[in-house]
């Protein structure tokens, strides 16, 4: 998947892109999230919350909706 946005003027603009991915498991207690430690977030489940993550692996055990800054 590519997504690539040209900039035709000197104007400035915003932008804000998301991909989604849904999966369908058995069971959400067994799924298991890799290589996330230290990334900064923002949790839309928990209101907004911002904050930085510190597990090594993340279990899915609650809603879960994050918002991760990766460069």
């Amino acid at each position: 998947l590519k997504l690539i946005i040209k900039k035709i003027d000197e104007r400035e603009f915003d932008f804000t892109t998301l991909f989604h991915t849904y999966f369908r498991v058995e069971n959400i207690e067994k799924v298991k999230i890799y290589d996330f430690k230290n990334i900064d977030y923002i949790d839309k489940a928990k209101g907004g919350i911002s904050g930085k993550e510190n597990e090594e692996i993340l279990t899915l055990n609650e809603e879960f909706d994050r918002y991760c800054f990766v460069n």
